[in-house]
């Protein structure tokens, strides 16, 4: 596999809910590091130190 250039984005990961975890990749990105569709592309997860942390009021956390 040919190396392709590195790219910094953020992203969430979503998860079906039956134990697996997947990011969303935009085809823009996946250009951006010139692959294709069907091409495994390597990445490295890494947190976030600022995260966006917002207080849900009691109400709505309960209601959640």
């Amino acid at each position: 596999m040919q190396a392709g250039k590195k790219i910094c984005f953020r992203c969430g990961l979503n998860h079906p809910c039956d134990g697996n975890y997947f990011i969303i990749l935009f085809p823009k990105n996946v250009e951006l590091v010139s692959r294709q569709y069907g091409n495994k592309i390597k990445f490295k997860l890494i947190e976030n130190p600022y995260q966006l942390h917002v207080d849900l009021p009691e109400v709505l956390d309960a209601v959640i």
